[in-house]
């Protein structure tokens, strides 16, 4: 079945194939290759996968190649893959798309957002401090980026 819907998202690098795809990822430090291989491996994605693929396209990126990057028919899978997801997300994954999103300046819907943020009460104790930074400067440069978003819209 070609049907990305009905794909279920693997969750673990147990899978020799996740670990190849995650070594993938962190050895590009160009964004359409990042992208090429979420196209090719969009099937055996896992939440990891996913996570890792945000993390380096924030870091990655500049202002001029994040509209391209968010466009994208496959950043539109991964955030729907993530909309869908059943499963738990580890803190440091959790933050690592945070902190991606926080880059790239992608305000997830609220959906998302309320997916995302559903996650954290069960982390109390799973966090590390660096995550919790992590986070904490992705909703404060996401709430800028917002409030810039609600000028720029004003003065039009």
């Amino acid at each position: 079945n070609n049907n990305n819907n009905n794909i279920p998202l693997k969750t673990s690098l147990s899978n020799p194939k996740n670990i190849l795809i995650n070594k993938s990822l962190c050895d590009t430090s160009k964004f359409d290759e990042i992208l090429a291989i979420v196209s090719k491996n969009r099937e055996n994605l896992s939440s990891i996968n996913i996570s890792t693929a945000i993390h380096r396209l924030g870091k990655i990126s500049h202002k001029s190649t994040n509209y391209l990057i968010i466009q994208s028919k496959e950043w539109k899978e991964m955030i729907e893959k993530l909309t869908k997801l059943k499963e738990d997300i580890l803190p440091r994954h959790l933050s690592n798309i945070w902190h991606g999103f926080a880059n790239l300046g992608y305000i997830p819907n609220e959906t998302l957002h309320i997916k995302l943020n559903s996650y954290l009460p069960n982390k109390k104790n799973g966090f590390n401090p660096q995550d919790v930074s992590n986070i904490l400067w992705a909703f404060a440069k996401l709430e800028d980026y917002y409030q810039q978003q609600i000028e720029m819209n004003r003065n039009k």
